[in-house]
C-alpha cells in the first residue's frame, strides 16, 4: 500500500486568495499537514509564504502579514483596460513587475533561493506554456530558482506580460491549471485538499460586451478545467477534498483592501467544511491550538 502523502492545491483567483490564507488556518489548526503544497498564481505566492515560514502559528501570522502588505501596496492596477492598451500598443507597463518583485523579495523568496532550501515540506508551482499548450511545474528540479516560478505563475496579462524562457512562452498557470490537481498527482499525491478560489458571482453581467464575453469564457474554461482534474484524480484513487472559497460579496482580482474579512470568511468556510470530514490521523499539540487561538 502506498505511503499516504496529502498535497493542498491553491488555485489562483487574485485578491480572492486571502480566502485560502483563513483556510489554510482552519485546516492547520485541526491537524491536516501536508506533505505537499502545489499553487497557481496567487496560490502560488500563498502556498510559497507558507513554505518558506513553516506549517506553524508562525507561519501562518508571516502569510497573514504579507497579505496585510499586499493591501498597502497596489500589487495590480485597477485600470486594467489602460494596461490593455498599453500591451497592444506594445509598451506595456513594467510597474506591476516591480513591484511584485519587490513584494516576492521582501517576503523571502530572494534571487539566491531554491526550491531545495524549503525545509519540511515540497513546493511546487505551476504556470502555462503558450507553445506546448502544457502545464510547466516548478519544484521538480531542486536547483530551480523558487523566484523564477513565482514569476512564471503570476505573469498575468496585461499586469504582467507572458515571459519568454528556453523556447517556452509562460503566463499565469490559471490558463491551464487553475486549480492544480493534476500537478499534484504528478508529484505523487495520495489525498488532495483543492483551495479553489473559482466564483461565478464574480463574473459580472455589466459592463461592455466584449469584457463581459472574456470574462465569462475565462471562468466557464477556469470550471471545467477543475472537474476534470478531480475527475482524473479520483479516477486512479486519490480522494480529493475541494472547498468552494466563495465570499458574500464579490471581490475584483485586483482589490487586495478587504483582505481581513476575505481571511475571516475562509476560516468560517472551510471550519463548517471539516465538520463533515473524517479528522485527520493527527492533530496540532494543545498548546499549538492555543496559539492559534491568541493570535487570531
Amino acid at each position: 500500500m502506498a505511503e499516504r502523502r496529502l498535497a493542498f492545491v491553491l488555485g489562483g483567483g487574485g485578491a480572492r486568495g486571502a480566502l485560502q490564507v483563513g483556510a489554510l488556518r482552519a485546516l492547520l489548526e485541526s491537524g491536516w499537514r501536508p506533505d505537499l503544497l502545489v499553487g497557481t498564481s496567487v496560490g502560488a505566492m500563498n502556498a510559497t509564504c507558507l513554505a518558506l515560514n513553516g506549517l506553524n502559528p508562525k507561519g501562518l501570522a508571516a502569510l497573514e502579514g504579507a497579505w496585510e502588505d499586499a493591501s498597502k501596496s497596489c500589487l495590480l492596477n485597477p485600470n486594467h483596460s489602460w494596461l490593455t492598451l498599453r500591451a497592444l500598443l506594445n509598451h506595456p507597463d513594467g510597474h506591476a513587475i516591480s513591484r511584485l518583485r519587490a513584494f516576492f523579495r521582501a517576503h523571502g523568496a530572494t534571487s539566491n533561493l531554491r526550491f531545495a532550501d524549503i525545509p519540511d515540506v515540497q513546493l511546487a508551482m505551476v504556470a502555462a506554456d503558450l507553445n506546448t499548450g502544457c502545464p510547466v511545474i516548478y519544484g521538480t528540479d531542486p536547483d530551480h530558482s523558487v523566484l523564477e516560478g513565482l514569476f512564471a505563475s503570476t505573469a498575468l496579462p496585461p499586469w504582467v506580460m507572458p515571459l519568454e524562457n528556453d523556447e517556452k512562452y509562460l503566463v499565469d498557470g490559471g490558463a491551464l491549471s487553475n486549480l492544480p490537481v493534476e500537478p499534484a498527482l504528478r508529484l505523487g499525491a495520495t489525498e488532495i485538499v483543492a483551495l479553489d478560489l473559482t466564483d461565478p458571482a464574480c463574473v459580472s453581467d455589466t459592463g461592455p460586451q466584449a469584457n463581459r464575453f472574456f470574462n465569462k469564457l475565462f471562468y466557464a474554461v477556469c470550471q471545467r478545467q477543475s472537474e476534470l482534474e478531480i475527475a482524473l484524480a479520483r479516477s486512479h484513487g486519490v480522494l480529493v477534498h475541494q472547498i468552494l472559497l466563495r465570499s458574500p460579496a464579490s471581490t475584483p482580482i485586483w482589490d487586495f483592501s478587504a483582505y481581513s474579512e476575505l481571511i475571516a470568511c475562509g476560516y468560517k468556510i472551510t471550519r463548517q467544511e471539516l465538520s463533515r470530514w473524517e479528522p485527520p490521523q493527527e492533530s496540532w499539540p494543545e498548546t499549538l491550538k492555543q496559539m492559534v487561538g491568541v493570535q487570531r
